[in-house]
């Protein structure tokens, strides 16, 4: 964690350790605890730091090697990109694709 404040002003992600702090909702005063190793960070000032960083979790926590995070993507996103490969692949611009989609609607049963 306190690597991520370090990594966190030597790019300019914040101005000092003080932005730092308050953009994860730690108390400044108590980084001279955490250095000693008398305190230790909670889960959500963990998160926190991770999504500010966009780091991984499981890289903090030492589960991966791998530093960055990756970003879910929402299931509408994903269908928005693969509509996309297919009119790529299809060459919606050549006309082989319909320009709209028919509107399918369900017809709901009667209850007897």
């Amino acid at each position: 964690m306190l690597e991520l404040l370090d990594q966190a002003i030597k790019t300019e992600l914040v101005e000092n350790a003080g932005e730092w702090c308050e953009r994860i909702g730690f108390h400044q005063s108590n980084l001279r605890f955490i250095r000693n190793g008398e305190r230790s960070f909670t889960i959500d000032q963990i998160i926190a730091a991770c999504q500010l960083a966009e780091v991984s979790l499981d890289w903090v926590v030492g589960i991966s090697t791998d530093r960055k995070r990756v970003k879910s993507v929402s299931p509408i996103q994903q269908l928005k990109e693969a509509v996309i490969a297919v009119e790529s692949a299809f060459g919606k611009e050549k006309g082989m694709l319909p320009k709209k989609l028919p509107n399918v609607t369900k017809k709901k049963a009667k209850a007897k």
